[in-house]
C-alpha cells in the first residue's frame, strides 16, 4: 500500500525491533494512519426505507433514481426495488432461504450476486452466494438462483478460537470474473484486520483464497469492522464501509485493492449501516437498519476531497509525495524537471497555487496561511507533455 514514500525502509526496520521488543503495536498503529485522511464524509437523507426493508443489509443501483436491496437474517428471501420516493417497484422472490443475507453486488454484464453468508458465530460450514441475471430481464416475480457453496481456505475450527474469529462476512464486490469478499471482525483481543478473499463468480464448489489484509483501526469492532463494499462503475475507487467510518481505495492494480492509496473517512453519525453503492469515485448512496431510535433510510454521500472534474488519472511516470499528510512543504522521490509548471487545487476544485521554476526541484512549498486541512489535488505538467496528478493530504 502506498501509504509512505521512500523514508519508511527506516520505520519499518526499527518497528520489527520494536514489536520483537513487544512494545511496538502502539506506534505501529500511528505509522499506519498518519498517512490516512482525518476527514467526514457529507450525507443527506434522501428518503425513509419502504417498512418491509427495515433490516436492509445491501444497495444496487439499478437505474438513476431506483434502488434494490434486501434484508439480513431471518426475513424473507426477497429483492426490494424502491425508487428515491420510498415507493416499491418490484419484489422479487428467490425459491432459497434467507439464513442471514449480508450484502448484494453486480457485476458488469449486470448479473447480480447475493451473499448468503453472514456468519456472526464463526460457526456456519453452509455458506453461499446466489447468482441471479440482470434483473430487469427476469420475467417472473418467483426465480430460481444459481448457487456458489464455498469454505475459507484458512479455517480449521467452527467456531475458531476468540482471538482469531474473523469469519463472518458482510462486504463483496465482483470484478471481471471473480467475486472479492471482505471480512467482519469479530476477533476477542481485537486484531483490526479484514481479510481479503477471491472466488470465482460462477456457480460451483470452491475454496475461498485469502489474497490480502488491511489495517482498519484498533477497536472497538463495531467502530472499525467492515459491514458493506462497493466498486465505483469504472472500478477505480473501492470503498469499504463500517458503523462510524469508511475506508477508500484508489490507484491500485487489477485486483490489488489494498495495494493502492488509502484514505480513512469518518460519518456524520454512527449508523447500522451495512448497504452501499458508488455511483463515482466521490459519491454514492447507503441504507441503514432500524433502531429504537431511527428509521431505517436511504442516504446520499460525497467524500470530502477531489470532485470529479479534478479527477486522478494513472500516470505512467511514477513518482512518490511525501510528507503526506504536509504540513507547510512536500518532497518528491524524484527531481522534477525544470520549467514544469505544479498547480494546486483545492477540494472543490478552486485553483490555489500556480509555480513555474527555472530548475530541477524536489522540494515544493506549500502557500502558509492559505490551506485549511483537507484533500488537495497536485498537477504537475512535465514539459514533454506529460502530466502528473497526485492527491495531498493537509494537516
Amino acid at each position: 500500500m502506498r501509504y509512505a514514500p521512500l523514508f519508511l525502509c527506516t520505520y519499518v526496520r526499527f518497528i520489527a525491533y520494536l514489536v520483537a521488543m513487544k512494545i511496538g503495536s502502539v506506534l505501529l498503529f500511528l505509522l499506519a494512519f498518519v498517512f490516512q485522511v482525518n476527514a467526514q464524509v457529507q450525507a443527506v437523507k434522501v428518503t425513509a426505507l419502504p417498512s418491509s426493508l427495515a433490516e436492509s443489509s445491501g444497495l444496487l443501483l439499478t437505474a438513476p433514481g431506483r434502488f434494490m436491496s434486501h434484508n439480513d437474517s431471518g426475513n424473507e428471501p426477497l429483492l426490494i426495488e424502491f425508487d428515491s420516493t420510498s415507493t416499491t417497484l418490484r419484489t422479487i422472490r428467490l425459491n432459497a432461504p434467507n439464513i442471514d443475507w449480508e450484502e448484494i453486488t453486480q457485476d458488469a454484464s449486470g448479473k447480480v450476486y447475493i451473499g448468503e453468508f453472514g456468519n456472526n458465530g464463526n460457526a456456519r460450514k453452509d455458506l453461499k452466494i446466489y447468482i441471479l441475471n440482470k434483473p430487469s430481464t427476469l420475467l417472473r416475480d418467483t426465480v430460481n438462483a444459481a448457487v456458489i457453496n464455498f469454505t475459507y481456505s484458512d479455517q480449521k475450527a467452527f467456531p475458531p478460537a476468540m482471538a482469531t474469529m474473523n469469519y463472518d462476512m458482510e462486504a463483496m464486490v465482483a470484478m471481471n470474473d471473480s467475486l472479492y469478499l471482505f471480512s467482519k471482525n469479530r476477533t476477542d483481543p481485537y486484531s483490526g484486520f479484514t481479510y481479503l478473499y477471491q472466488l470465482p463468480a460462477k456457480a460451483g464448489t470452491y475454496t475461498a483464497i485469502k489474497r490480502d489484509s488491511f489495517y482498519t483501526g484498533p477497536g472497538p469492532w463495531a467502530n472499525y469492522s467492515v459491514t458493506a463494499a462497493a466498486l465505483s462503475p469504472d472500478k477505480k475507487t473501492l470503498m469499504l464501509s463500517g458503523y462510524e467510518r469508511c475506508w477508500v481505495f484508489r490507484n491500485f492494480q487489477a485486483a490489488n485493492f489494498f495495494k493502492g492509496d488509502a484514505y480513512s473517512y469518518t460519518f456524520p453519525t454512527f449508523l447500522q449501516r451495512e448497504g452501499i453503492v458508488l455511483m463515482d469515485n466521490y459519491s454514492g448512496y447507503f441504507t441503514d437498519e432500524s433502531t429504537p431510535l431511527t428509521t431505517a433510510s436511504l442516504y446520499r454521500f460525497t467524500l470530502p476531497g477531489l470532485v470529479n472534474s479534478i479527477s486522478e488519472p494513472a500516470s505512467n511516470f511514477d513518482i512518490m509525495v511525501f510528507p503526506n499528510p504536509a504540513d507547510g512543504y512536500i518532497e518528491f522521490s524524484q527531481p522534477i524537471e525544470k520549467t514544469a509548471i505544479f498547480k494546486l487545487f483545492s477540494p472543490s476544485g478552486k485553483l490555489i497555487l500556480q509555480e513555474r521554476f527555472l530548475e530541477d526541484i524536489v522540494r515544493l512549498p506549500l502557500p502558509s496561511g492559505k490551506l485549511s486541512a483537507g484533500v488537495y489535488l497536485l498537477s504537475i505538467s512535465i514539459p514533454d507533455g506529460r502530466e502528473i496528478r497526485k492527491t495531498i493530504v493537509v494537516k
